[in-house]
C-alpha cells in the first residue's frame, strides 16, 4: 500500500530524473559543439576567445577575484598573446574575458593547465558562461 507521501514523491522523482537527463544531454551537446568549433580552426591560426560570464550580485566580487587570478596566471602561459578581464559598463554582474592565443596547441596546453582546471569550473558554478571562438582572417 502506498502512502500519500510516496504518491507525491513519485511524480517529483520523474521531474528530477527528466531534469537530470536534459542536463546531461545539454552538456554533451555543448562539449560536442566546442570540439567541432575547435576542430574547424586551423592549427596554425591565431585564436581569439571571448568568454562571457553573468553572475548574481552576491558572488560578483568572488567571480572578479577568481577571474583576475585566471588572467594573471594565463598571461604567463606559453603561446598567450593577450588575456584580459572587462566588466560591463552598464551591468557590473556581467563580465568578459578576452583571450588571444598563438595557435591551437597553445590553447590546448592552457586548457589543461592547473590554474585553468581549478578556476574555470568555479567560475562556471557562479553563473552563466558562454564562449565564442574566432580565428584570425588570412
Amino acid at each position: 500500500m502506498q502512502t500519500k507521501r510516496n504518491l507525491i514523491l513519485h511524480p517529483m522523482k520523474k521531474v528530477l530524473t527528466g531534469i537530470a537527463l536534459m542536463a546531461v544531454l545539454c552538456m554533451s551537446c555543448t562539449s560536442r559543439m566546442d570540439r567541432q568549433s575547435a576542430e574547424a580552426v586551423p592549427t596554425d591560426s591565431i585564436i581569439r576567445i571571448n568568454c562571457m560570464l553573468s553572475v548574481k550580485p552576491e558572488v560578483r566580487d568572488a567571480a572578479i577575484a577568481l577571474s583576475k587570478e585566471l588572467v594573471e596566471f594565463s598571461k604567463k602561459d606559453v603561446g598567450n598573446i593577450d588575456y584580459d578581464l572587462f566588466i560591463n559598463a552598464s551591468d557590473s554582474n556581467r563580465m568578459m574575458i578576452f583571450e588571444t592565443w598563438q595557435d591551437q596547441s597553445s590553447l590546448d596546453i592552457h586548457s589543461t593547465a592547473p590554474h585553468f582546471t581549478r578556476i574555470v569550473p568555479q567560475l562556471q558554478s557562479m553563473g552563466e558562461m558562454s564562449i565564442q571562438v574566432f580565428k584570425q582572417a588570412k
